[in-house]
C-alpha cells in the first residue's frame, strides 16, 4: 500500500482461505494476498486472475505471472520459508547432527520431487550458521518494515 500509494481496507477471515476464498470467487472481495497452493486451482479454472507474484522470482506454476518488482515495485517481495529450529543451548556436534540429517534427506531427488508436487522447492542453508544469519537478518527486516507502518502486533 505504501509503495504504490493506494488505501486498502483490511477484511479478516476467521476461516482463513477455506472463508475468503469463495469470497474472492463470489466478487465480495476484489483483492488479496494468498498462498498458491490454496488458488492454483481457481486461477488455472479461469475463476480468479493472478496478478502478482509475491515471491522475487517468478513461479514456476504461473510463468507469465510478473513478480511485484517486474511491475514496478522493487524490493517488495518475499519468501516463505520453512526451517528446524532447537533450544539455544544444544550442543554443536547435536546440531551438526540434526543439520546433516535433515540436508541428508532433503537433498534425495524423490524427496525433492515429492515437496516440488506440493508447490514447495528446497533450498538448503550452507550450514547452521548460515541459516542462524538468515533468522537474524529476516528478523531486522521485518521489525525495520514493521515500524515503518500503522500494522500494530496483537
Amino acid at each position: 500500500m505504501k509503495a504504490a500509494g493506494v488505501e486498502f481496507v483490511h477484511v479478516p477471515y476467521k476461516g482463513g482461505a477455506g472463508q475468503a476464498i469463495p469470497a474472492m470467487v463470489a466478487g465480495e472481495v476484489q483483492l488479496a494476498f494468498f498462498n498458491m497452493a490454496s488458488l492454483l486451482p481457481h486461477i488455472r479454472s479461469g475463476r480468479l486472475k493472478a496478478l502478482a507474484a509475491i515471491p522475487t522470482r517468478r513461479l514456476p506454476e504461473l510463468p507469465n505471472v510478473p513478480t511485484l518488482a517486474e511491475q514496478g515495485f522493487p524490493g517488495i517481495g518475499t519468501n516463505a520459508w520453512q526451517g528446524m529450529f532447537a533450544p539455544a543451548a544444544t550442543p554443536k556436534p547435536v546440531v551438526d547432527k540434526l543439520y546433516a540429517a535433515v540436508v541428508a534427506v532433503l537433498t534425495k531427488s524423490d524427496q525433492k520431487a515429492g515437496l516440488a508436487k506440493q508447490m514447495m522447492s528446497v533450498e538448503v542453508s550452507q550450514s547452521p550458521a548460515e541459516f542462524t544469519e538468515l533468522v537474524r537478518k529476516e528478523t531486522q527486516d521485518w521489525a525495520q518494515f514493521l515500524r515503518g507502518t500503522r500494522i500494530k502486533l496483537d
